[in-house]
């Protein structure tokens, strides 16, 4: 099993399903956690804070958030993860959620796939 993503504007994109919704993902190689989700969608699903964390942005800037624990569909398997919420509207992938991964990012060929 394998998860095929896709390039929007060259960016890299990954269909997830989170807690029974599918989410459009960037994949963010910068970022070490598995994911950040847009705090309407936590609200929005339920999901509570486990616990806080602090985190710094591409710009340098030391932020801090609540962490979620999330149920995702990973390779055909239910798994709980932890996710950041974010003000942001945009949901990202980690590197977090593919260190166990091989992941293959090819933008000039517009290919992305992520194997177990």
């Amino acid at each position: 099993m394998k998860v095929v993503g896709h390039f929007v504007f060259d960016q890299p994109f990954v269909s997830l399903v989170i807690t029974g919704e599918t989410v459009e993902l960037l994949l963010d190689t910068g970022f070490n956690g598995q994911l950040m989700l847009p705090t309407d969608f936590l609200d929005r699903t339920g999901s509570v804070p486990v616990g806080e964390a602090e985190y710094v942005t591409a710009d340098g800037n030391v932020m801090s958030a609540n962490v979620y624990e999330v149920g995702i569909l990973w390779f055909g398997e239910r798994k709980r993860i932890y996710a950041v919420g974010t003000n942001s509207p945009l949901p990202l992938m980690g590197m977090g959620l593919l260190k166990r991964c091989r992941t293959l990012l090819d933008p000039r060929n517009a290919a992305l796939i992520i194997e177990p």
